[in-house]
């Protein structure tokens, strides 16, 4: 069975840039417009779709840069948080609540001036912070969450450029991957204040990189590290940085049965936990310029010699925009999708089971050649008026 949409929700004006959650039964979704002023919306989610509960107005932080979902932390807490530009600060959001739970502000650090956070993660209570490029360098702060007075170190040149991607090792938080627009994929130890000792593994990719994070390879623990540039190429690297795999522009990557790519949306990786229908590996989110959104998987990210394989498409939801964000719902069967003209889509998502092989015993109803469209042009229009799909 064909994803389903069953509900929109609508932030007119704005883009919905990230989507998190930290409950079964709600997310959050970070919008912001051109003003750059920044809203925080939180959902409730069902086996019906999404409902607004909260708006909370970011007015005095403008430029967020990103959301993340901290679950599960030292102290056993499950809160969003938020990363701003102006200030340059982060701040930790309870649902229930329109004010933060914690406020840190990078000035304390280069009195008077503020540095842009561009990028972060929390591991136990450990929050790292990536800045953007100022005088000459751009730097990568540590902070214990626990007393926030001062960083307990800032590597400084590490990067040469904006610090796009900050992202934790996921079984550790000695060890951390930053990623920069000057190219540049680096391994460090956090515990290590010495910038030149902390530094163990560096790659070059020669292109702005703005994502990346971690993969399992395998069943013996062993993680790799994928990335995506602006110029829309994709490659894989080892836990030590050796390339794998330099996949070059993600529209020329071989796919059976395939459909439209123009960018790349996020990569997944449901290894640990089983994904949209049954998936456990990673699934690559593209999306093309119709607004269609196309769920695919490589059965070893490690090898060029594979398949790019469509598992399903979503389309008819997000018409003519780009799709900026999504988020898998597991407990309501829900993948939630974002674009560039505030469109929060809820689809219904029908887990098949995984044969030997690692395809879904559903594969021969994916639409062959093209993105199937799962709404008659009536049940489209229904959802602009705001009425559920059923």
């Amino acid at each position: 069975m064909s994803p389903r949409l069953l509900s929109k929700a609508s932030h007119s004006g704005s883009y919905i840039v990230s989507l998190a959650s930290i409950s079964p039964t709600s997310c959050a979704a970070l919008a912001t417009d051109s003003s750059k002023d920044n809203t925080l919306l939180f959902y409730k989610l069902s086996p019906t779709g999404l409902s607004l509960s909260k708006a909370v107005d970011l007015q005095g932080d403008r430029d967020t840069t990103s959301l993340r979902a901290i679950n599960n932390d030292a102290s056993g807490q499950n809160f969003y948080m938020t990363a701003h530009k102006n200030p340059g600060s982060v701040k930790a959001w309870d649902e229930r609540q329109t004010k933060p739970l914690m406020h840190i502000l990078d000035h304390i650090v280069y009195p008077p001036q503020n540095r842009n956070i561009l990028s972060f993660d929390l591991s136990s209570n450990i929050l790292a912070t990536g800045t953007d490029l100022f005088s000459d360098d751009a730097s990568i702060f540590y902070w214990d969450i626990r007393n926030t007075a001062n960083p307990i170190h800032v590597h400084a040149s590490t990067h040469s450029d904006d610090i796009t991607v900050i992202q934790f090792h996921p079984n550790t938080s000695d060890t951390l991957l930053s990623a920069s627009t000057d190219g540049l994929l680096s391994i460090s130890q956090t515990n290590e204040a010495d910038e030149d000792e902390a530094v163990v593994y560096v790659a070059n990719w020669g292109c702005s990189i703005a994502r990346a994070d971690w993969f399992a390879r395998n069943n013996g623990g062993q993680y790799g590290v994928w990335a995506g540039s602006d110029m829309e190429t994709f490659g894989t690297w080892s836990q030590e940085l050796d390339t794998l795999v330099d996949f070059g522009d993600i529209r020329d990557i071989t796919m059976a049965e395939r459909g439209n790519i123009d960018y790349l949306i996020d990569v997944f990786d449901y290894s640990q936990e089983s994904g949209p229908f049954g998936v456990n590996s990673p699934i690559l989110y593209f999306g093309s310029n119709q607004g269609d959104v196309a769920l695919t998987t490589i059965s070893d990210l490690s090898s060029r010699g594979k398949t790019l394989k469509l598992r399903e498409s979503l389309a008819g939801g997000h018409i003519d925009a780009v799709v900026r964000s999504v988020l898998y719902n597991k407990p309501n069967e829900l993948l939630l999708t974002g674009d560039e003209e505030g469109r929060l889509n809820a689809w219904k998502i029908q887990n098949n089971p995984i044969d030997e092989d690692g395809d879904s015993k559903m594969d021969d109803e994916i639409s062959r050649g093209n993105l199937k469209r799962p709404l008659e042009d009536e049940q489209l229009e229904a959802t602009k008026r705001g009425r559920y799909i059923d």
